[in-house]
């Protein structure tokens, strides 16, 4: 179902590197961007896109998920190999996220009896959110026995998610105090990418990837114009009503949870996808490097938050250059510089797999943790000093450690 003679669709490895990019451009410019350079026009808009990034990842996912799974359905149901491999997967996914969440990147804070610090640590994340949502529905193809019912399925679960999403964020923050599960619910808990709306994100881009399993579908999927139409008619409708202030809801946190905000970023990443399909049909070299990026955005992920954050004992740019100190020029110069060292740990890790400089069985296990980095840091911590403990944060609505979204 490709735009691409190699079997790839083009527009969403496009899709998914440009939001790799957006997301390192956009953290770094919330470190390190002076807060006086952020008056003016220019810095709304800018906003604005960056506020697309994670419905860009959490639609690629779902889309990517999709893709990959309707048209070789029994492959992936049966209770073999490439099902079980899915479930480790994205159960290691779920536990990435948490570990990167530990204060100082330390075990040790699991023994902690503090409920500030485990509001933290349970605190659900872009990964947290990406690794159940698939894994459910992972385990959903056991469930439905076509794809097109278990692309219905998503749809109307990822409808209810974001229809229910206003009363769930409407929950009292003293029933949150012990959030465990709980966490999944809002962001009161410090949550950044709770179910309620995020999910919804993923589920609604999974149904619509049921339409690669028809020749007539794929085409629709390979359609520009027609995303760009429905992109359009989306963001036209919400704005429209937003405008009109039509609320059902009465009194509700309109930035976080409301359905017609959910269904305009969705429409802004319709207009994305449109965008990222001219000339996919005849895709050049740099799609090539692109669809790289695309395959490798976890580590993309990591590795950049490592670099911007650092990671005890080594410091990162923002210990380095300083917290909101920095020029447009300079925090753009800074940015470029975190593009291309994110780049270079791609293509160094590349190197490792394709020279076998490290055996397989290993290899797998720290692809899936991106990179040994991470896991060092992680299982290292037990005999580490807390001296340090890694600053998150996130710009607005972007992918981020931090319990922070719009």
């Amino acid at each position: 179902m490709s735009d691409s003679p190699s079997g790839r669709f083009v527009a969403l490895d496009r899709l998914r590197a440009l939001a790799v990019l957006l997301m390192i451009q956009g953290h770094a410019f919330f470190e390190l961007l002076d807060p006086a350079a952020t008056r003016g026009t220019w810095y709304r808009l800018h906003k604005l896109v960056h506020g697309l990034t994670a419905p860009m990842f959490l639609m690629g996912a779902g889309l990517a998920f999709g893709i990959t799974t309707y048209p070789r359905w029994e492959r992936f149901r049966t209770h073999g190999a490439e099902h079980h491999a899915r479930l480790r997967r994205y159960a290691l996914i779920v536990l990435l996220g948490y570990a990167l969440q530990l204060p100082g990147h330390s075990l040790r804070s699991l023994g902690s009896p503090s409920p500030d610090v485990w509001r933290t640590i349970l605190a659900v994340g872009p990964l947290q959110l990406i690794g159940v949502t698939l894994l459910f529905a992972q385990l959903g193809t056991r469930v439905f026995p076509t794809p097109r019912l278990h692309a219905l399925g998503a749809l109307v679960l990822g409808l209810a998610v974001m229809l229910v999403a206003p009363f769930a964020w409407n929950v009292a923050p003293a029933s949150l105090d012990a959030p465990g599960l709980l966490a999944f619910l809002n962001g009161r808990t410090r949550s950044q990418f709770p179910v309620f709306p995020w999910a919804a994100f993923v589920l609604a881009a999974l149904a619509l990837s049921v339409a690669c399993t028809s020749a007539r579908g794929a085409r629709w999927l390979r359609s520009g114009p027609r995303w760009g139409m429905a992109g359009a008619l989306a963001c036209g409708v919400t704005y429209s009503l937003y405008r009109a202030r039509v609320n059902p809801y009465g009194e509700h946190d309109f930035w976080h949870s409301s359905p017609l905000y959910t269904v305009f970023r969705a429409g802004g990443v319709a207009l994305f996808l449109a965008l990222a399909s001219v000339l996919a049909s005849r895709p050049g070299k740099l799609d090539r490097g692109l669809a790289i990026l695309s395959r490798h955005s976890l580590l993309a992920y990591v590795t950049h938050l490592l670099l911007l954050y650092g990671s005890f004992p080594v410091p990162g740019m923002v210990h380095a250059l300083g917290r909101g100190t920095l020029g447009i020029e300079a925090a753009t110069l800074a940015s470029l510089g975190l593009i291309v060292a994110t780049v270079g740990v791609i293509v160094a890790w590349r190197h490792i797999q394709h020279t076998a400089l490290i055996p397989n069985s290993f290899q797998r296990l720290t692809h899936l943790l991106s990179g040994w980095h991470t896991t060092r840091a992680t299982l290292g911590a037990w005999t580490k000093s807390e001296t340090h403990v890694t600053e998150r944060s996130g710009v607005h609505g972007s992918v981020s450690p931090a319990p922070r979204s719009s």
